[in-house]
């Protein structure tokens, strides 16, 4: 995926190359539908874009954005059983992130107004990366997790359509030089693998004679417990790993500024 990470280079370096660039930060709420709604929370996101106008066509602008988000984050404690009763009471912290990219046009109604509506759509990658990280056991003689982190990671190619208002708030009237800018988005995807955090699962033991079921949009995410004084080795369950189509609704508000001094 290496040629892919270089393309946002390659096009901030033609945007900045041209007139009339314009750069900015945005806030995202995204929520996710369908059978992600099932799955995962809302990821709150940080973003940075790079616009610029396409020549001779005023109303139509071409650009790159890029974010970050997260959609967990937490730690909660887990009693970890053996078939024979005895385990441990220890914490687990589940981390699960977002990072995109993508090429973006917009299409504005008008030239120049106060409060311009445009369309929007936008090419992209979406990468999902998780952890799940378990603490030690505070007793040296206590069941000691073998696998302590366990990193799932999976992405997706998307593209995206959606509309917005770019609201001039600038603070001298020639050149434009500062907008507000608010849109919503509707993002979809290809299939990806990604943890569970609606529905952690607690204390449950994968027997070999009786295995988890698994299905083809569901996996267990299990990790190694070793007990000390026997050297008995087992697997716990202390997630699920889903797969589904990437579909996301995306609310973004952020600020624009021009760049260039044209």
């Amino acid at each position: 995926m290496k040629p892919f990470y270089l393309l946002p280079v390659f096009f901030a370096t033609s945007i900045i190359a041209t007139a009339q660039v314009e750069g900015g930060f945005s806030y995202s709420l995204t929520l996710p539908q369908h059978e992600m709604n099932q799955n995962i929370r809302p990821v709150h996101s940080m973003n940075i874009i790079f616009i610029s106008q396409v020549k001779n066509i005023s109303k139509l602008s071409w650009g790159i954005e890029a974010g970050f988000g997260q959609y967990a984050s937490f730690t909660k404690d887990q009693d970890i059983r053996f078939p024979d009763g005895t385990g441990i009471s220890t914490k687990v912290s589940y981390s699960s992130n977002i990072a995109t990219g993508g090429i973006l046009t917009r299409f504005s109604l008008f030239k120049e107004a106060k409060v311009n509506p445009y369309l929007t759509g936008k090419l992209g990658y979406a990468s999902f990366f998780s952890k799940v990280v378990v603490a030690d056991p505070e007793a040296d003689d206590d069941c000691k997790p073998l696998d302590k982190k366990t990193p799932i990671h999976d992405h997706s190619f998307f593209a995206s359509y959606g509309a917005g208002l770019k609201i001039d708030v600038s603070s001298k009237k020639k050149p434009k030089n500062a907008w507000i800018d608010v849109s919503v988005n509707q993002l979809h995807g290809t299939s990806l693998n990604y943890i569970n955090v609606k529905d952690i699962k607690e204390h449950i033991n994968n027997d070999p004679n009786n295995p988890v079921p698994v299905s083809e949009k569901s996996v267990p995410l299990s990790m190694r417990f070793v007990n000390v004084a026997t050297q008995t080795i087992h697997e716990h369950q202390l997630a699920q790993i889903y797969s589904s189509p990437l579909r996301l609704l995306e609310v973004k508000i952020g600020v624009i500024w021009r760049l260039d001094n044209k």
